[in-house]
Order: C-alpha cells, then sequence, then structure tokens
C-alpha cells in the first residue's frame, strides 16, 4: 500500500467520512447557505415594503396635523380679531368717522392708541387697521416680513403689508 492510500485509509478509519461525503456536506452547506441568505433577502423586502408603507402612513398623517394645526390658529386668529373689534366701541366709532372722511390726526392718533392696547393684551403680536378702500389707518407691534401662510381673518379685502414701513 502506498502512503497516500494509507493516509487515505487512515483519515477514513479515524473520522469516518469519506471524500466523497465531505462533497456532499460541502454542497449542502452551500446549498443551506444559499437559501439562508435567500431567506434574508425576501424578508428584508418584506420589511423595507411594511416600513415604507408605515412611512408614508405616518407623513400623511403628520400632513393631516399640520393642516388642521394651521386651520385651528386661523380660526383663532378670526376669533380674536372679531372680539376685538366687537368689544371695543370706540374704535367703532372712530371707524365710522374714518368711512365718512371725518376723521382728522387726532382719530388716527386714538385708533393708534386703542392698537396699541389691543398688542399689549399679548394675545396677537401685531394689529393693523384698513378703512374700507385698503388704506392703512393705524398699525402697531412687529409683522412678519414674509409669512409662510397668509388667511383673510374676514375683514375684506384689506393689502398685506408687504413692504410697508409703517406695519413691518
Amino acid at each position: 500500500m502506498g502512503r497516500d492510500r494509507l493516509h487515505d485509509r487512515f483519515s477514513t478509519w479515524r473520522s469516518g467520512v469519506t471524500a466523497e461525503e465531505r462533497k456532499i456536506s460541502g454542497i449542502a452547506a452551500l446549498v443551506l447557505l444559499v437559501v439562508s441568505m435567500l431567506s434574508f433577502a425576501a424578508l428584508f423586502g418584506a420589511f423595507k415594503i411594511h416600513v415604507d408603507e408605515e412611512f408614508k402612513e405616518d407623513l400623511v398623517n403628520m400632513a393631516a396635523d399640520r393642516a388642521s394645526f394651521v386651520l385651528a390658529e386661523i380660526e383663532r386668529a378670526s376669533d380674536v380679531a372679531t372680539n376685538i373689534g366687537s368689544h371695543r366701541p370706540r374704535l367703532h366709532h372712530l371707524m365710522f368717522k374714518v368711512a365718512d372722511g371725518a376723521a382728522g390726526k387726532a382719530e388716527s392718533q386714538e385708533i393708534g392708541e386703542i392698537l396699541d392696547r389691543i398688542v399689549e393684551t399679548g394675545k396677537i403680536t401685531a394689529a393693523a387697521v384698513y378703512d374700507v378702500r385698503g388704506t392703512l389707518i393705524g398699525a402697531r407691534g412687529k409683522f412678519v416680513a414674509k409669512p409662510a401662510v397668509a388667511a383673510d381673518l374676514g375683514g375684506g379685502t384689506a393689502p398685506p403689508c408687504y413692504g410697508r414701513k409703517a406695519m413691518c
């Protein structure tokens, strides 16, 4: 018997595994590895689809929440504007004078003082009063130069404050 043959017999006798059996075990391990990798890829793909759907749903919910928040703030601002107008009879009287064209500097100054008191309450950061023609009568506080959202609070056709030094 040759040395290689003796070595093969000794290794077979010692481990009980032939070369063909080792090949079969290696192929089985390779198949198991491939099946495991394919299973991982399938699970990863399913998880990614699930996460993407959840992400899209969360984005839709965030947009709806943001829209609800903006609408609630616009409603609150409209209520504040309505309350300001309805609880200030002197402001009403002065604005009727402005509408009739009978207002002078004293009335404009008094409107400014009323606006100062309105802003001092802290419910709003700025206030502006326009006549029916859209002419600025008085403004107090600090307005945002370029607001992200603008809404008519039911006051009509007053122009925005962009670029007006008296207001912004």
